[in-house]
């Protein structure tokens, strides 16, 4: 299912090439290449988004405006306030690539493989 959702419904998008360390800043990188890991997916940006205490929810059928032909899947965030202000999405872009930063160093391979396919089966029974 494609959810359809616009700026007035006070969701932002995270797309999983955001960031991505192998692609440059002109190909949809939007982190430095510091908070940014090589190929993450969908499930592991989400992930790490629970573990900042937000709620995620992961739209699988989508394809990035730029690569129609690539089914990469998207997430789909409620805009985030701290102390009643919102946070602008590149904020919340720069605090999910150094949490992604840090989960990559403190993780094996393995062990990242596990706790999203929980995380997806915790959406699955949800929906």
């Amino acid at each position: 299912m494609i959810i359809t959702v616009s700026k007035r419904d006070g969701y932002l998008v995270i797309w999983p090439q955001y960031f991505d360390a192998s692609r440059s800043r002109k190909d949809g990188r939007r982190v430095s290449k510091v908070n940014s890991v090589p190929s993450p997916s969908a499930a592991e940006v989400a992930l790490i988004s629970r573990y900042v205490k937000l709620s995620p929810r992961l739209d699988e059928k989508a394809a990035h405006p730029s690569l129609p032909w690539e089914k990469c899947s998207r997430i789909l965030l409620r805009r985030p306030t701290i102390k009643g202000k919102r946070i602008s999405k590149q904020r919340l872009l720069r605090i999910l690539g150094k949490r992604l930063v840090l989960w990559y160093g403190k993780t094996t391979p393995k062990t990242r493989t596990a706790e999203t396919k929980k995380l997806l089966e915790r959406i699955e029974r949800s929906e």
